[in-house]
């Protein structure tokens, strides 16, 4: 068993999302890729609301995220990322908050 040290970077998205996103999405992801592929972040998702209890529909349209979650090597690919990311570092109005935190983890 080893202890593997870890980062997560943690956004938390304003609720209007899905529309502040749309000028920066096509940059955000070529930025992300960038990083999945230099092997600097080892995942990464979005954070969405559990399904509403009281709904009665299938489909409710899209579910807007709350967030998203990074996985990252060390600490300083975190905050590299965030210094870079359009939608903190061109968009002001998509990132409400963001925190970078260490995650260690157990390898088998």
């Amino acid at each position: 068993m080893k202890l593997v040290k870890l980062y997560t970077l943690r956004y938390a998205y304003r609720p209007d999302v899905l529309l502040k996103r749309v000028p920066y999405r096509d940059e955000h992801l070529k930025w992300v890729k960038q990083y999945l592929e230099e092997g600097k972040c080892l995942s990464v998702g979005t954070c969405n609301p559990p399904p509403s209890a009281l709904s009665t529909k299938e489909d409710d349209g899209p579910t807007v995220p709350t967030g998203a979650l990074f996985v990252f090597k060390d600490e300083s690919s975190a905050q590299e990322y965030v210094r870079g990311d359009p939608y903190c570092a061109k968009a002001k109005d998509i990132v409400a908050a963001h925190t970078i935190e260490e995650w260690n983890t157990i390898e088998f």
